[in-house]
């Protein structure tokens, strides 16, 4: 048995996202050398945790 997924404690999420913003979210990724998966997990996290500066990002979102 193959033990390298046993203890693997993430999760697979696909979403959709506008064309223009992935190209642009790329685009800042690769100027900072970190991947998409780097910085959507990143900011899972902080959400996760109730970081305050996403809390208000969450915010601005529920109220546009």
């Amino acid at each position: 048995m193959n033990n390298s997924g046993m203890f693997d404690r993430r999760r697979c999420v696909h979403i959709r996202i506008p064309k223009d913003a992935h190209a642009g979210l790329r685009t800042i990724c690769f100027q900072r050398r970190l991947s998409m998966q780097e910085v959507f997990s990143a900011v899972a996290e902080m959400i996760a945790r109730g970081d305050r500066r996403m809390e208000r990002v969450l915010d601005d979102i529920v109220t546009e």
